[in-house]
């Protein structure tokens, strides 16, 4: 055999090995970041981290934080560790669920900034995503990702395997850039 066909076939496996690696590095990096929140959280999400007497509890008044979110920040929300303990936990989710505003509808404007940064949906309801940027978007939710151009609407469903809980939105890729929250639906 020829030293050029043994070369050629010597880097062809080479690059299917960097081709797996870089695809089960990608997988890897969609899941941890995509969906570090409903990680955090138990199956059911936040409703099981509140005291059995709150759990039914209805707020009177969302807080619309008005905040826009940009490199990562949430609303001043922070994320807490995977290995975080349950008080990190709790407070995050019940700080999630205060900040939370029931809409149907994220907006995306300039940098990925994400308007309203925290929503609530009922789990198998419609969420329109509106990109109102100049450009493109990449958007990832959970496991479900799609590019959305410059001025387009996209519809997705708010039904994730894990279920009510709370989900991480991504935007090109960036930190998380605003956050859902799935309450159970009726």
């Amino acid at each position: 055999m020829s030293t050029a066909i043994k070369h050629w076939i010597r880097n062809k496996n080479v690059l299917r090995v960097l081709r797996i690696i870089g695809l089960i590095i990608f997988l890897a990096i969609v899941f941890l970041v995509g969906n570090v929140a409903a990680m955090l959280l138990p199956r059911n999400g936040w409703r099981s981290l509140l005291p059995s007497s709150r759990q039914g509890e209805i707020q009177s008044q969302i807080r619309d934080s008005g905040n826009e979110t940009k490199g990562g920040f949430v609303a001043g929300i922070k994320v807490p560790d995977i290995n975080g303990s349950a008080d990190e936990k709790m407070k995050f989710a019940q700080a999630i669920h205060t900040a939370a505003k029931e809409t149907n509808t994220l907006e995306i404007k300039s940098d990925c900034t994400i308007i309203p940064p925290i929503i609530r949906v009922k789990e198998g309801s419609d969420i329109t995503i509106w990109n109102r940027d100049s450009r493109e978007h990449h958007m990832v939710i959970f496991t479900g990702e799609s590019t959305i151009a410059s001025g387009a609407r996209q519809m997705i469903k708010a039904q994730f395997k894990n279920g009510p809980g709370i989900y991480g939105v991504m935007c090109d890729g960036n930190a998380t850039a605003g956050f859902l929250e799935v309450a159970p639906g009726e």
